[in-house]
């Protein structure tokens, strides 16, 4: 079906069925822009969005409307400028209908793009209040690249407001979830919905490992029973008695996948230990871009 998105939104464009008229625009409109046909894609979603009032009002002809307006978005980015009116009022409306909606993740992805649009106008002080209120809203996403990307905007536009010990303090929050990002998206990680003070803690689906993060850097246990004392000179993080931690991997393809990806995440190889496994077995040292060391295998 996937193949003739294309073909279908151009046939029922012609037809009097609006509903599969807009479905389609916009599904053809997305393989278009991921392929960076964006003028088609642009012609497509205005298709979409001139069929809306062929649809009854109530909840779904908003959210036909809501994947419109959210493609529109990023079209007009890309075709009309970062400042673009036209990209501010997509934002807006995507915005609205989210908060109609009741769709509070939505929101937040929302109002994370309409602070990015008031930085770039120059409105710093509307802007910081549009972080805010996303910063308010920051337990809804377990999204910790999305959360790095309100933090950054927060601490930006606090700088350009001259609250330079907010900007700072947005700055550190914004290291510290891009770091839960590079873990998450290396090893393919989820974070979970548990709270013990500053700590985040990530885990592998289906294989049932933990890493704790501690953003904090005061307590490195649950509930904060044990303070920890600093690790020696030249040694990353905390002292909790561990060398390191480690990752088995299911096969060699994914062990040779991690490893070349590593970089990507702003970690690198310390170490490659392929010695004496006759290509059966493996185990590599690498480090996060703190200096932690994790290592992986595979096999014996």
């Amino acid at each position: 079906m996937e193949d003739y998105y294309r073909e279908l939104a151009r046939h029922y464009l012609l037809s009097k069925d609006a509903g599969k008229a807009i479905r389609y625009s916009r599904l053809a409109a997305e393989q278009a822009r991921d392929r960076a046909a964006y003028t088609e894609a642009d012609r497509l979603v205005n298709a979409g969005l001139h069929l809306l009032d062929k649809l009854p009002e109530g909840e779904e002809r908003l959210r036909a409307e809501l994947a419109l307006r959210d493609t529109e978005g990023v079209l007009a980015f890309v075709l009309r400028g970062a400042s673009s009116t036209e990209r501010e009022r997509a934002i807006h409306r995507f915005c609205e209908i989210a908060e109609t909606l009741r769709e509070q993740a939505q929101l937040l992805r929302g109002l994370a793009r309409l602070s990015s649009v008031h930085l770039v106008q120059g409105g710093a002080t509307l802007g910081l209040e549009v972080a805010k209120r996303c910063l308010d809203l920051r337990e809804l996403t377990l999204d910790p690249e999305l959360l790095a990307n309100i933090y950054s905007m927060a601490a930006a536009l606090s700088e350009s407001c001259g609250k330079l010990r907010e900007a700072v303090a947005y700055y550190e929050s914004a290291a510290q979830a891009a770091r839960e990002a590079a873990h998450m998206g290396l090893f393919g990680m989820e974070r979970l919905d548990f709270k013990d003070g500053t700590l985040v803690v990530l885990s592998t689906p289906g294989r049932g490992d933990l890493l704790v993060l501690n953003p904090g850097g005061e307590w490195g246990y649950p509930g904060g029973c044990a303070k920890e004392e600093p690790r020696g000179e030249g040694l990353a993080g905390i002292q909790g008695g561990i060398s390191h931690f480690g990752y088995m991997l299911p096969n060699k393809e994914e062990y040779e996948r991690v490893i070349a990806s590593a970089g990507e995440f702003g970690g690198k190889v310390v170490v490659r230990c392929d010695h004496g496994t006759n290509g059966l077995g493996g185990h590599t040292y690498l480090a996060d871009p703190d200096g932690y060391v994790c290592e992986i295998q595979f096999g014996g």
